[in-house]
């Protein structure tokens, strides 16, 4: 009978009725506990190591990122920003546009100067020739117009409109110079020795100055037409700049005209007589 006495056998027969006889007696399940080998002991019991999970990545999943994810995004970010943008030219355009900036700082100031010596000018010029009442209005408008330009660098209209005004101011101050060569007295006056002497400086510069700023805006131009700069231009809408022209273009390009078959001989001087033969 295995392991089991035939008392309990009886016993169980008795309380299970009489029609559990001839039927199959399921097998009893062992007590809950460790179980014996055959020496009676009790093998040892293995302790397996519980597997561990690796960990999720959660910012690569989730709908939404956490916040621990985008504190160890953000400087991750800001850097690759960085590299591309130095990297395609985007600092340089920086200097270049500043460099542009400061040529035309320096371009308005000594513009700027000249039209501060006009008043004094005028009233010196006034104190000896104040009958020139024509040149020196055409002075005085010439330089309220340039004070009344609202220049934009960055529009090529507008700078030809300040371009043409600074123009006409010189060519009236240069008028305005020509009639003082006909008072001596004005001449020796010291006070006109030196607002000439400052405009002729003041005229250097400007010429100085604009060469500067035409170099700039050349140097600002081409580096942001070029490839693969040119995409980073138009990205953060930089575009090429005006720049200054030849105020006589149109007498520069027209070539002069010459006709040698025009020309008038020159009179032919009459032959000098031979002296008379002195009398004896």
């Amino acid at each position: 009978m295995g392991g089991t006495s035939v008392p309990m056998l009886l016993c169980r027969i008795a309380a299970s009725g009489p029609n559990s006889i001839g039927t199959e007696v399921p097998p009893t399940k062992a007590p809950a506990g460790p179980s014996t080998n055959a020496s009676g002991r009790v093998p040892p019991r293995l302790h397996h190591a519980p597997s561990i999970a690796p960990p999720r990545a959660r910012c690569c999943n989730a709908a939404v990122i956490p916040p621990e994810c985008r504190a160890m995004l953000r400087p991750l970010i800001v850097l690759a920003l960085a590299v591309l943008l130095s990297g395609c030219g985007y600092n340089t355009i920086q200097q270049k546009d500043e460099g542009v900036k400061a040529a035309w700082s320096q371009v308005l100031n000594v513009y700027k100067r000249r039209a501060d010596l006009v008043p004094n000018l005028v009233a010196t010029v006034k104190g000896y020739a104040s009958h020139e009442q024509q040149v020196l209005t055409q002075v005085t408008e010439a330089r309220a117009k340039v004070g009344s330009i609202n220049v934009n660098a960055n529009d090529q209209a507008s700078l030809q409109q300040f371009e043409q005004a600074q123009g006409e101011l010189r060519g009236a101050i240069g008028r305005l110079l020509v009639v003082s060569e006909n008072y001596p007295q004005l001449k020796a006056d010291q006070s006109f020795l030196n607002l000439q002497t400052q405009l002729e400086g003041t005229e250097n510069r400007i010429t100085v100055e604009r060469q500067r700023y035409i170099g700039a805006v050349q140097d600002y131009n081409t580096f942001i037409r070029q490839f693969p700069t040119n995409l980073t231009a138009k990205l953060f809408g930089y575009a090429t700049k005006p720049n200054f022209t030849v105020e006589n273009e149109a007498q520069i390009q027209q070539a002069p005209t010459v006709d040698f078959g025009s020309a008038q001989p020159a009179p032919q001087q009459p032959a000098a007589q031979p002296p008379a033969p002195q009398q004896p």
